[in-house]
């Protein structure tokens, strides 16, 4: 009777680690949903900036973002702790993320979502 409930016990508790390993893939998430994007203001840390309004420029940089990849760093304030950044405001500041350096590596952070590792610097002003 005792093994039983052992074997049960076993059952469930493998049972639950195989659904918590199932969870979605980090990489499958979008950065950045290009649904109703009317506008995305870049402003590099010099202060030149450029917007994207055409559904072409929002559509080619959106895809460059979202091939980032998710870190295991967390993002806990509201604007990096680097001295200098790029900031990407979506929608007149519905939506921002933060494009900045750190040793050899580039990154974007969404402020409370994550911070992700891009593959190559992103040139915003081409």
């Amino acid at each position: 009777m005792k093994i039983k409930r052992i074997a049960a016990l076993c059952c469930l508790l493998a049972t639950m680690l195989v659904i918590a390993g199932c969870s979605a893939d980090d990489k499958a998430a979008e950065i950045i949903d290009t649904a109703n994007i009317e506008s995305i203001s870049v402003e590099l840390f010099d202060g030149t900036s450029k917007v994207y309004k055409s559904n072409e420029e929002i559509e080619n940089f959106v895809s460059q973002i979202n091939l980032a990849e998710k870190t295991n760093k967390k993002s806990v304030q509201d604007v990096p702790d680097k001295q200098l950044f790029t900031t990407i405001t979506i929608n007149d500041g519905k939506e921002i993320l933060y494009y900045y350096k750190d040793g050899y590596d580039f990154y974007l952070e969404k402020p409370y979502v994550g911070i992700y590792r891009v593959q190559k610097e992103m040139d915003f002003l081409d």
